[in-house]
């Protein structure tokens, strides 16, 4: 009997009989995978705690008589209790999973793993805006997709701009609401590595939120 140690997040929970529970995981070096967990929500269960939605856990599993795995262990890493505390947080790591759990085919998507992992770290951190998190997420996904644009302008010659949908790219007007700095914070948050943190507000968070919500609506969520 084999067993296989990694370290994942949990996508998904559903409930099956009366203790036992599938749960899907996006894991480091699994990926997406489905794992049976036995007797889990019973009181007594020494893997309830490990497969708590937003945290990162160490997970043992093995092989069973069908394609399912049976879940044997279970570790919290971080303990991202944080993120509950705040509604704001908490929806946008719901939608976060529901997306990922979506778009990765099942034993694939490795490569989402850290950017998840970046990312509830982060939004654990009060200390750090959530909706620069949200956004830097958001351009991390389309990256890893394929789907990011440049983020480069048609024009340098203006201090407004707005984003053409249909060519991909930043455009000046007058009446535009991005400025200059908007379009350098939003490569500076593509580039980074993990969400950064400003001195002060920029004024337009918002802004620049509901845009990445938009490019995450129009090239993923389809």
């Amino acid at each position: 009997m084999n067993k296989s140690v990694d370290e994942g997040i949990v996508l998904r929970r559903v409930n099956y009989g009366e203790r036992d529970r599938v749960v899907t995981f996006l894991a480091r070096d699994t990926g997406k995978i489905t794992l049976f967990a036995k007797g889990v929500r019973s009181q007594k269960s020494k893997l309830s705690s490990g497969i708590e939605l937003l945290n990162i856990n160490e997970i043992s599993f093995i092989a069973g008589k069908s394609n399912l795995k049976t879940l044997t262990g279970t570790r919290i890493i971080n303990f991202n209790d944080n993120i509950v505390k705040n509604i704001v947080k908490t929806n946008f790591c719901f939608e976060a999973l529901k997306l990922l759990g979506k778009i990765i085919e099942d034993n694939e998507g490795q490569e989402y793993y850290e950017v998840l992992k970046t990312y509830l770290n982060s939004l654990n951190d009060d200390s750090l805006d959530h909706r620069l998190v949200e956004v830097w997420f958001c351009l991390k996904i389309l990256g890893i997709a394929g789907v990011m644009p440049d983020i480069i302008v048609e024009s340098e010659e203006g201090d407004n701009y707005i984003f053409d949908y249909d060519k991909q790219l930043f455009t000046a007007r007058d009446s535009g609401e991005f400025t200059k700095n908007d379009i350098k914070l939003l490569r500076l948050l593509k580039q980074n590595s993990k969400p950064i943190k400003l001195t002060k507000d920029c004024g337009s968070e918002d802004q620049l939120l509901s845009f990445a919500k938009t490019l995450m609506q129009n090239n993923l969520d389809s």
